[in-house]
Formats: C-alpha cells, sequence, structure tokens
C-alpha cells in the first residue's frame, strides 16, 4: 500500500508507542492509517466505534484498499455479540454502546491486546459508565490506539479521561478534579456545576505533558482542498414571534394560545430558544409551530442551487418533518439505499442529524458541495465531522456551508460558542504537532 508521507509517519507513531493518540483531521484517512498500523500490533485486534462505523466503514475501507483482514461484528443481541466475539478473526469490531456489556460478559476470557478507540472524544466525560469501560479495557491492553479528528470539542479538560486511556492517568493527574485544579479555575466558584476556564499557560503545559504520545495533523497542512466558505443567511422572525420569543427569554414563560413553553431550568429555557428560533417547539401538548422564516430561507437556497446537490443538517426532528414537508424529494440518510443513490448524483436533496450521520460518511463522491445548516448544533464534534462530509479528501469543488441564523435570538451565541471552541481546539492541534 502507497500511503502519503504524513499517514505513514502516523502508522509509524503507532508502531513506536504501545499507547498513543492520532489525532487526524477529518478527510486525512484514519482509518486506512489504521488498517496499515494494523499489520504490526498484536492480534486480534478490537476495534471500538460508533455504530454505523463499526457496522460497515472498517471493512468497507479494508476491502477497498486491499488488506485481508478477517473480521468479525460483535453486535446485536447477546447470542449474537457472544458467537462474534468467540470467532477466529484479526479485527474485531463493536459499537461503542456495547463496550461495556463486553466487559461484564468477557471477564476474564479477555483476548484482545490491541484495542482501537475510533473517534476516542466519546469517552471524554470523566466517571460515566463508558469511560469506565474503556478504562477498564485498556489496562488489559497492551497496544491502545485511540483516533480523533475532534479530541476536545468542548476545551481543553475533554482530554483528560482520552489520556486516562493511555497512561492511566500519570500525565494529567489521578483524577478528573485534580487536573481541573491544577490546570483551570471555576468561572463562577459558588456554583457545583460551573464552567472551567484555564489558567495562564496551561495550553502549552498540557501540550508538554502529553506531546509524547499524541500527534496532531490538520488537513490544511497536508491536503490541497478546495476553499471552504461559511455563509451566515440571517433570517427576521415575524413580529408576533418575535415578541413571543423576547418573552420566554425573559420571563422563561410564554402563552402562545394554543399552547403554553415553561422553561423551569437555564438549560430547558437555552432549549426552547433553540426550537422556537427554528420554528417549531416541543410542548406538553405536542409539536407547536411558530414560524416559517428559516424554511422560506431554505426554500431560496435550494432554488439558487438549480438542481445542484444540497445537504441539509438538523437537530431537532420537528425541522427535518417540516423540511420533508415543504420539499417531498428530500431523503434523509438513514433511509435505505439514500447514501448510494446521492453518491451516484440520483437524489438532489438529502437531510441528516449530526449525531447520526457525522461519523464515517462520505457524500461528496457525486461532487456534491452545498451544505446547509438548518438548525445549529451546540456540540462542536457533530458540527465539524457533519462538514467533513463534504469537505474532505477527494472534494473537487469549492465548498458552500449556508448556516441560516434568526436575527436576535439564541443562534448568534450558539454560532460563538461554535467558534469559541474551534479555537481552542486548534491551539490544541497545532502544539501537538
Amino acid at each position: 500500500m502507497n500511503l502519503h508521507p504524513y499517514q505513514q509517519r502516523a502508522v509509524e507513531h503507532v508502531w513506536d508507542n504501545d499507547k498513543c493518540a492520532l489525532f487526524m483531521d477529518m478527510g486525512l484517512g484514519k482509518t486506512l492509517t489504521m488498517l496499515e498500523a494494523i499489520k504490526d500490533m498484536p492480534k486480534p485486534v478490537l476495534v471500538v466505534a460508533p455504530l454505523r462505523v463499526a457496522s460497515t466503514v472498517w471493512e468497507q475501507e479494508a476491502i477497498k484498499w486491499g488488506y485481508d483482514y478477517t473480521f468479525s461484528r460483535i453486535l446485536g443481541t447477546k447470542t449474537a455479540r457472544s458467537l462474534s466475539a468467540k470467532a477466529d478473526a484479526d479485527v474485531f469490531l463493536i459499537n461503542v454502546e456495547n463496550l461495556s456489556k463486553l466487559r461484564y460478559e468477557y471477564d476474564p476470557h479477555w483476548k484482545w491486546p490491541s484495542v482501537i478507540f475510533d473517534e476516542s472524544s466519546l469517552f471524554k466525560t470523566a466517571g460515566s459508565k463508558r469511560p469506565r469501560a474503556a478504562l477498564w479495557i485498556s489496562k488489559r491492553a497492551s497496544n491502545v490506539v485511540l483516533l480523533s479528528g475532534t479530541p476536545a470539542p468542548n476545551g481543553l479538560e475533554d482530554l483528560y479521561s482520552q489520556i486516562k486511556l493511555l497512561d492511566g492517568g500519570s500525565r494529567l493527574g489521578r483524577n478528573k478534579q485534580q487536573f481541573l485544579k491544577t490546570y483551570f479555575y471555576p468561572e463562577n466558584p459558588y456554583f457545583e456545576h460551573t464552567k472551567w476556564l484555564p489558567q495562564p499557560g496551561s495550553e502549552l503545559a498540557i501540550n508538554f505533558l502529553i506531546d509524547d504520545i499524541c500527534m496532531s495533523m490538520q488537513s490544511e497542512d497536508y491536503l490541497d482542498l478546495p476553499d471552504r466558505i461559511v455563509n451566515d443567511i440571517y433570517v427576521d422572525l415575524p413580529l408576533t414571534a418575535q415578541r413571543d420569543y423576547d418573552e420566554l427569554a425573559h420571563e422563561m414563560y410564554v402563552n402562545l394560545g394554543s399552547a403554553e413553553i415553561d422553561a423551569v431550568t437555564a438549560g430547558v429555557l437555552v432549549n426552547k430558544l433553540a426550537q422556537f428560533a427554528s420554528g417549531s417547539v416541543y410542548t406538553d401538548d405536542g409539536t407547536t409551530f411558530v414560524h416559517d422564516a428559516k424554511l422560506d430561507a431554505l426554500d431560496d437556497i435550494i432554488e439558487e442551487a438549480a438542481g445542484q446537490q444540497v445537504l441539509i443538517a438538523y437537530t431537532y426532528i420537528h425541522s427535518r418533518e417540516r423540511i420533508h414537508k415543504r420539499f417531498p424529494q428530500a431523503r434523509d440518510v438513514k433511509d435505505a439505499g439514500c447514501i448510494e443513490a446521492w453518491n451516484a448524483g440520483k437524489r438532489q436533496l438529502m437531510t441528516l442529524h449530526p449525531a447520526s450521520g457525522g461519523h464515517g460518511l462520505n457524500l461528496q463522491q457525486s461532487g456534491a458541495h452545498i451544505m446547509v445548516w438548518f438548525d445549529l448544533p451546540y456540540n462542536l464534534e457533530h458540527y465539524d465531522q457533519t462538514n467533513a462530509r463534504l469537505y474532505r479528501q477527494g472534494q473537487e469543488h469549492p465548498v458552500m456551508i449556508h448556516r441560516i441564523r434568526a436575527l436576535d435570538t439564541i443562534d448568534d451565541q450558539i454560532a460563538q460558542a461554535l467558534e469559541d471552541k474551534s479555537t481552542v481546539q486548534d491551539t490544541l492541534m497545532r502544539g501537538l504537532k
């Protein structure tokens, strides 16, 4: 296999370090890199990945690039998982949700000396069930590799649980609280769930501590990609909707006539305001329609595309339903055969939710290069991963990313939050090169 020089460097990083991380931007070929690295890793290898990636991506990539590994997928029912785990194979694939079950079902019969955590940022929340299972498994493996294009989607504090999978806490501290107290300070020390902000110099200190086992690569340094243009399209809410939005924002309550919205906490309020800005709100009586401002803007984008493919990302189910009602020709990425039809250029409009369509999808093969964010997510990982479905290796056209934003709403804060998180992560990625 003739790898790109940067991919070969990444392979050698894995071979030189029994436990290490590869933080490679989307589109740089993380899966291909690891398929090559597996040649010289103790076998069998266990790959832990999001469900769709575990189900299809690894085997498809192996076939595509001519690797003759045998695969077994530990998915489905307990009986099916048991049979798959006992199979004779080079590479075993399991989805993240089943990892804790594997821990209990196969202790003490652990058989995997090498473990690859594909999208390691899924294990960033210290103390929860998922990272505990991952830590238990990593301690029993002689070789562990973390893969991610977005290792710190919410800030540097996301790194702790991931790095602990490699060193058991020797670099960043015995526990998450010690890590936070050493390198961060509380935004509000009087609140239990306050935001932690990095102390001056903490980025450099953390980078220095983990640099020996972490390798970072950014796509702009290695790929000759076309331009990526972010175009914010601002819409005004109708006067009545704006009045109701402002009342909800200030009073945490509004009566819409047909339904009431009562935000009992600040977290609920943020979610309700974001829904309101998009045009519909979940209420006790179901879904309440508010306005069509974003749908009208989407209509203009699709008309201007003049038959070109448009990929539409949504956050709320009611947004998808309204999009499909307005544009009956649209199909969701989960629909059978939709991805194949899209990549063949036979589908003009496709919708996807970032949480389900953000990993392992190549949607640029037909030349598609137009994306629309109907609802912006708070999650930087979801945002970056979804954009990377079109803006990746093989894309030959400038990628236009339209973001429909309602003026004077929480959409402004969400966009700013994504920018702030991106700045922190970019600094981290550059510091680990």
